[in-house]
């Protein structure tokens, strides 16, 4: 996505093209000035920011996929939109229950007091802790006949058909945190396969996602700050938390002949600014350069001289005119409002602009 505005010298330029007439017909002897309708206005001392702006969507993020490791009939799953805490169930195939713990390593085996030690015991033990069953377990990575214990007691407690103090695939879904159901693909009663996707899941904390342009991904990074302004035009922060790596195709059909993009993610620094939108558009502005205590006037302030360079017409009751025309140095310029400096440029000053 290309960003909404790119400020650039071409503003100056424009400008200066508009007053050029202006200034330089004053410096014509027994020229009649042409009638420009002018008021004036008060130089302030602020900082100058420039920004890029873009398109961002507000929400929960990309969902994935929660599969079932059994084959058989959906008899419970949870609803669209629910969130699911670790501990809790997410569906039941055949009436055998698949929870959500808390892990960054995959459930990849079956455990029980055979298994070779691990970090995926480590987090089924913590699980049994968390969810009020860690009576004789000790969290390490060693599936004991204590864990085996306090695994037979939470099936119990789940309603499984055998407590027997074994995991098996398919009776817990490791997750780093809790998740929020996006989509139920398998509706109770559907008969499904092994390694079918019941539901998808995002995370539960709102975010806004930005499609930058592939050649662009390098000007950003985590941890970078941004201004959003959100679905009901309140403003607020956020930081860059990733920049995807790899770009989507030009291919892609909801972006046909697009170019490719990757996606950022930017969560809220103020999680609670989102908490009344499910979803939305938001504009999100990244700071590019700051210009710190600049002395600013409008844009249309400066007059282009006939020598080069610029000046503005600096009011002073002592001149003939109301004004004298004082050269100055152009710095930051953005949202029509331009940094100067030169003799006499102070806060609040005034200048000449057109009406």
């Amino acid at each position: 996505m290309q960003p909404k505005r790119m400020v650039v010298a071409a503003v100056v330029l424009a400008v200066a093209g508009a007053t050029t007439a202006l200034a330089t017909t004053r410096g014509t002897e027994g020229a009649e000035p042409p009638k420009v309708a002018t008021t004036t206005a008060r130089l302030v001392k602020q900082d100058l920011v420039v920004s890029d702006s873009f398109d961002g969507t507000l929400g929960f993020g990309e969902a994935r996929d929660l599969v079932s490791e059994r084959a058989g009939v959906v008899t419970s799953v949870a609803e669209a939109k629910a969130t699911v805490k670790p501990g809790g169930e997410l569906f039941r195939i055949d009436f055998e229950p698949t929870v959500l713990l808390t892990g960054d390593v995959p459930a990849y085996r079956a455990l029980d007091s055979s298994s070779t030690n691990g970090p995926d015991i480590r987090q089924l033990e913590q699980g049994l802790v968390d969810a009020g069953h860690g009576a004789g377990v000790t969290v390490d990575e060693d599936f004991t006949s204590g864990t085996a214990a306090a695994v037979a007691r939470w099936e119990g407690a789940l309603g499984r058909a055998n407590p027997d103090g074994k995991v098996e695939l398919g009776d817990v879904i490791f997750l780093p945190n809790p998740v929020r159901v996006s989509t139920v693909e398998a509706q109770k009663g559907t008969r499904v396969a092994s390694a079918a996707t019941v539901l998808t899941a995002t995370p539960t904390t709102r975010v806004v996602q930005v499609d930058l342009q592939a050649a662009r991904a390098d000007e950003l990074e985590p941890g970078t700050k941004v201004q959003l302004t959100m679905p009901d035009d309140a403003e607020t922060t956020g930081t860059v938390a990733s920049v995807g790596a790899e770009s989507e195709s030009e291919d892609n059909p909801a972006q046909p002949g697009g170019e490719p993009t990757v996606p950022v993610v930017i969560t809220l620094d103020d999680p609670s600014a989102a908490s009344d939108f499910e979803s939305g558009s938001v504009d999100v502005d990244i700071e590019r350069s700051r210009e710190e205590g600049a002395i600013v006037a409008p844009v249309t302030a400066l007059v282009a001289l006939a020598e080069g360079g610029y000046a503005v017409q600096l009011v002073d009751d002592s001149a003939p005119n109301g004004y004298r025309l004082v050269g100055v140095e152009v710095g930051t310029n953005t949202n029509n409002l331009v940094a100067i400096s030169g003799e006499g440029i102070e806060a609040g000053a005034e200048v000449v602009v057109p009406r």
